[in-house]
């Protein structure tokens, strides 16, 4: 008897966690939550492919993916303008 396959009908929890991860670190924290929705999200394509996860998955994993690369992405940008504008001001003599 061959094995069950995944249930048919839902997505899997690792889909939902990085469609969950991918929003907090859009909205919260950046990095910390991106970059493990990035790679759950990728993981969870990578399973739906071989056909070990649900297909009811596939959107909400792709979903999770981008927001957590676009999430990282914004944060990455937001960090090095802070940077800039730090070595700017200093450099300018503007503190003290």
């Amino acid at each position: 008897m061959p094995p069950a396959g995944p249930p048919a009908g839902q997505a899997s929890g690792r889909a939902i966690a990085a469609l969950v991860l991918g929003i907090v670190g859009l909205v919260l924290c950046g990095w910390l939550a991106g970059i493990p929705a990035v790679i759950l999200g990728k993981m969870e394509l990578n399973a739906i492919e071989r056909g070990e996860a649900p297909a009811a998955g596939k959107g909400i994993a792709t979903a999770g993916f981008w927001i957590g690369v676009i999430g990282s992405a914004c944060y990455c940008l937001l960090t090095i303008g802070y940077i800039v504008a730090i070595v700017a001001t200093g450099a300018s003599g503007g503190f003290g």
